[in-house]
């Protein structure tokens, strides 16, 4: 059973004063791969694990993730690799 997806409005105030006040954004699919180097469905099976940002619904058939949230799952993944280099 997948994960519910995260209605916008329902993200906690300072997140969504970020995105009015364009300190976020709210990335596709296509953007999100771009960034992570990992296709679709790796990327939603690491999302069912729990192992990356769940998506949010920004329209009936859309959905996004946070830029913010996308960039600190890449510095996370940055500080576990380096972690198993110095353990």
């Amino acid at each position: 059973m997948s994960k519910p997806k995260t209605n916008l409005f329902a993200l906690p105030e300072n997140t969504f004063n970020n995105l009015q006040e364009g300190k976020d954004r709210i990335l596709r699919i296509a953007e999100v791969r771009g960034i992570v180097g990992i296709c679709t469905a790796s990327i939603y099976s690491y999302m069912k694990k729990g192992e990356f940002p769940n998506q949010i619904k920004i329209g009936p058939r859309m959905v996004g993730w946070l830029e913010s949230e996308i960039q600190e799952w890449i510095a996370s993944q940055v500080t576990a690799a380096r972690d198993k280099k110095t353990g």
